[in-house]
């Protein structure tokens, strides 16, 4: 069992990411032949295109959302397509970097102008090609919110698959609540998502009655965060709320175990996506003293249930495609292909006015066969994912091994609790 299960107000899910075989040459997943129109309508396939870091700290999450990606489009060719119309993927490497981003999407757009376009996060890479998607009118679905990326008003083509921010501080201010803490500290990165993620601490803690006493941020390209670690801990808070993804987790937990501070941790889900606190010593900080006080935020489908059918499905058509180096919680580009055939088939054509206005339509989003969320929830007034339901999609757990993609808690379904990751260390 879980040790712990959380209440959302809607639903869930986080971003970084590479592949085994990835650089920016096109990589077909379609049976068609080429040459297609890739406009709204014709015989021709449907461009995909996904970008992710192929190397450095984020690969590991990237790859998982690039072959997430074509999971979802190799089952749905061998199922005969989207109206008839086979998909084809083509990858391109951005380093993780928003400058990067922009360049091979930019060259991309020139040579071959996708239908749809799916990033791998971080926040950063979405705050920068989101513009151009706009400007472009090309469909998009993101895995690094921002402030405004899911504001249909200022990106009308784009659609977050992760969680909202006030979505996943509403879900660790419950939790902590139910522990019984009362003062909270918070450190957050100064990277868009963290500047949104600190923006919804204050009034979603404030209506649960918890009091933030320190609110500090860093620099998320500092290999020393310990000034602002002592500037919390001078406030002397019953926890202290992480906001953290790839490096900087590092050198964060080292920071804490330098200063002996000892404080329960609450880390959100961009803590848990990082494959650094799933990987045992020396590589990572798995079973270490920095992860002793840690608990990370995840999501149902994280978490291994040998019952849980349509996720293990999913699971599967990745492993065919190469090693599983990250969690889960960056799969959901897999659900975001199911999400565009629902809403293509919907429109009849790949035209993305059409196609973003029948992913405003709950009932074509709810009946896209997703795996790893249950539900988004897509409206005319917002491009991120609502929940409708009052199902629980969260939950907190110790740091724990990670086998296939999902978290292997002691006691968890899979009936053991020393499953290690099936691939190569982490980098971060």
């Amino acid at each position: 069992m879980l040790t712990r299960t959380m209440r959302s107000v809607a639903i869930v899910a986080i971003a970084g990411l590479a592949l085994a075989a990835c650089g920016s040459n096109s990589d077909s997943s379609s049976s068609s032949s080429a040459g297609g129109s890739g406009g709204s309508s014709g015989s021709g396939p449907i461009k995909v295109l996904v970008s992710g870091a192929a190397s450095g700290a984020l690969a590991p999450n990237a790859s998982m959302s690039i072959n997430g990606t074509k999971a979802a489009v190799n089952e749905i060719n061998a199922a005969g397509g989207i109206n008839g119309r086979q998909l084809e993927v083509t990858v391109v490497d951005d380093n993780g970097d928003a400058t990067t981003a922009v360049s091979v999407l930019q060259k991309a757009i020139a040579e071959s102008k996708p239908d749809v376009f799916l990033n791998s996060g971080p926040s950063t890479v979405a705050a920068a090609t989101l513009p151009v998607l706009t400007e472009n009118k090309i469909l998009s679905f993101n895995l690094g919110p921002t402030a405004d990326s899911g504001n249909p008003q200022v990106n009308a083509y784009n659609f977050d698959t992760a969680q909202t921010t006030s979505t996943i501080v509403n879900g660790i201010a419950a939790d902590v609540k139910e522990e019984g803490y009362k003062n909270v500290g918070v450190l957050h990165g100064n990277s868009a998502y963290g500047e949104a993620f600190s923006a919804a601490v204050d009034k979603s803690f404030s209506d649960q009655g918890l009091t933030v006493v320190a609110n500090e941020e860093y620099d998320t390209t500092a290999l020393d965060m310990t000034p602002q670690i002592e500037a919390v801990k001078a406030k002397n808070p019953d926890v202290m709320v992480l906001d953290a993804y790839g490096a900087p987790l590092g050198y964060i937990l080292k920071n804490i175990e330098k200063l002996g501070w000892d404080v329960p941790i609450r880390g959100n889900t961009s803590v848990s996506a990082t494959k650094l606190i799933s990987t045992p010593a020396p590589d990572g900080v798995l079973g270490t003293d920095q992860v002793a006080n840690l608990k990370i935020q995840v999501f149902e489908s994280a978490v291994y249930d040998a019952s849980n059918d349509r996720v293990n499905k999913a699971i599967a058509s990745m492993k065919a495609i190469g090693p599983i180096q990250s969690t889960v919680i960056t799969a959901l580009n897999y659900d975001a292909i199911y999400l565009y055939k629902a809403a293509v088939e919907k429109a009849g054509s790949t035209d993305p006015t059409a196609v973003a206005k029948a992913l405003e339509d709950t009932a074509v989003t709810g009946a896209a066969d997703v795996a790893f969320l249950p539900e988004y929830n897509f409206s005319a007034e917002s491009h991120s994912p609502n929940s409708n339901s009052t199902k629980n999609y969260y939950s907190f757990i110790p740091p724990a091994p990670i086998q296939d993609g999902q978290f292997h808690p002691a006691g968890s379904a899979s009936g053991s609790g020393s499953a290690e990751a099936s691939t190569a260390p982490s980098s971060n």
